[in-house]
C-alpha cells in the first residue's frame, strides 16, 4: 500500500538511546548495593555505604529517565552515576569487609551454637567512659588512616563487648560445677573489666570516625537464653578455657603490650597498656580454671586437654587477618595490629601454652 501524504507530516520516532540498558543495570546494581550494605551492618562503614548506596540509587533513577530521551545529558548522568558507584560505594563495602577480619585472636569469645558472636553496631553513644575519662586520640593527617583506625577500634570494641556475656556465662558454669569462690569472683571481675575495655574502644573509634556507634542487640544470645540450656561439664570448661582463655587472652595481652610500645600517641599507648594488664590477668584466671578442672575431673579432663592442644594451631590460623590495609610501620605507629605481628605473637603464644600445659599434666 502506498503511503498517504499525511504520513509524511508525522515526526519520525526518536531512536532508543543505547544507554538505556546500561542505566537500568546501574539502577539495579545500586539497589542491590543498598540492600547488601543495609543488611550487613556489622561495621559502621557498611551503614555509611548504605547511605551512599541510597544516593547512588536516586541518581541512577534520574540517569535512567534522562537517558531514555537519548540526549547528551543522559549519557553524562549515566557515566556520573556509574563512576560514583564504582569509586565510592564498592570500596567502602570492600574495606568494611576487610576490616571485619579480627586482627588477632581475641580472648574469651562469646560462643553460641559453636560460633563466635559479635553484636552489630547501632547509632547511640551509651557505651562511653565518663566525659573526663574518655580517651581522645591524636588524629592522623590521612583520611584513610582515620577510617582504618576507626574500623579497627570498632571491631575491638565489639569483641570486648562480647567478652562480657562470655565471662558471665563462665561464672554460671563455675557455680554450677561447684568451683571455688576465687574463680567465680575472678570471672565477675573480668566481666567488669571487659565493660571498661569496650567503653574505651568505642570512645577511640568515635574519636577517629566522628560517629557515636554502640553495640546493638544480640538476637543469637536472646535465642540461646530461650533454648534449653546445655549441662556444663568439666571437660568442656577445661577445653574452652585453654582455647579462649590461656591462648586467646594470653595472645591478646601480648598483642596489646606490643602495640602499646610502638604507638606514637600516648593516649593509645596508655589505653593498650591497661588492656594488656587486664588481659594477662584473664589468662591467669583461665589457667586457674584449667588447673581446677584437672584436679576435679582427673583422667578425662587430662585427655581432653591433650586433644585440645593439638587443635590450637587451627584456631590460631583461623583468627589471623589475610590482608593489611596499612603498611606495618604505619599500623604500629597508630597502635594497630598487622598480620606479621599477629602471626609472630600467636605462634609464640601457642608454643608457651603447650609448654605450660605439658608441665601441668
Amino acid at each position: 500500500m502506498e503511503p498517504s501524504p499525511e504520513d509524511d507530516d508525522l515526526p519520525s520516532p526518536e531512536p532508543t538511546s543505547p544507554l538505556v540498558p546500561a542505566a537500568f543495570i546501574v539502577f539495579f546494581v545500586s539497589m542491590g548495593m543498598l540492600l547488601y550494605a543495609a543488611s550487613a551492618r556489622s561495621s559502621a562503614w557498611f551503614q555509611v555505604g548504605s547511605v551512599l548506596g541510597l544516593g547512588s540509587l536516586v541518581l541512577s533513577f534520574i540517569a535512567t529517565v534522562a537517558s531514555s530521551s537519548g540526549g547528551f545529558g543522559g549519557l553524562f548522568m549515566g557515566a556520573l552515576v556509574a563512576g560514583m558507584q564504582a569509586v565510592i560505594t564498592l570500596p567502602l563495602i570492600a574495606w568494611a569487609g576487610l576490616m571485619s577480619t579480627p586482627a588477632s585472636p581475641k580472648g574469651r569469645l562469646l560462643r553460641l551454637r559453636g560460633r563466635a558472636r559479635l553484636a552489630r553496631l547501632s547509632f547511640g553513644g551509651g557505651w562511653r567512659p565518663r566525659p573526663n575519662e574518655a580517651p581522645q586520640p591524636k588524629l592522623p593527617d590521612s583520611l584513610a588512616e582515620r577510617v582504618v583506625a576507626a574500623e579497627v577500634w570498632h571491631l575491638a570494641a565489639r569483641a570486648e563487648h562480647a567478652s562480657v556475656p562470655a565471662f558471665s556465662k563462665l561464672s554460671l558454669q563455675l557455680i554450677a560445677l561447684g568451683a571455688p569462690s576465687e574463680l567465680v569472683e575472678g570471672a565477675h571481675r573480668a566481666a567488669l573489666q571487659e565493660i571498661d575495655h569496650a567503653r574505651r574502644c568505642f570512645a577511640l573509634a568515635q574519636g577517629y570516625g566522628g560517629l557515636p556507634w554502640d553495640p546493638g542487640a544480640l538476637p543469637e544470645l536472646a535465642d540461646s537464653l530461650a533454648a534449653p540450656p546445655r549441662r556444663p561439664d568439666l571437660v568442656g570448661l577445661a577445653r574452652g578455657s585453654l582455647r579462649d582463655g590461656c591462648v586467646g587472652e594470653g595472645v591478646a595481652a601480648a598483642m596489646a603490650q606490643a602495640l602499646a610500645q610502638g604507638a606514637e600517641d600516648p593516649v593509645i599507648a596508655e589505653t593498650l597498656s591497661g588492656i594488656a594488664a587486664d588481659e594477662a590477668e584473664h589468662a591467669e584466671l583461665s589457667w586457674a580454671v584449667v588447673a581446677w578442672c584437672l584436679k576435679a575431673g582427673g583422667g578425662p579432663v587430662r585427655e581432653a586437654l591433650l586433644e585440645e592442644a593439638k587443635t590450637l594451631d587451627d584456631h590460631r590460623a583461623a583468627a589471623l587477618p589475610k590482608e593489611a590495609p596499612l603498611s606495618p610501620a604505619r599500623a604500629r605507629a597508630l597502635g594497630l595490629p598487622d598480620p606479621a605481628l599477629a602471626d609472630t605473637l600467636s605462634k609464640a603464644g601457642v608454643a608457651n601454652v603447650r609448654s605450660r600445659l605439658t608441665a601441668m599434666l
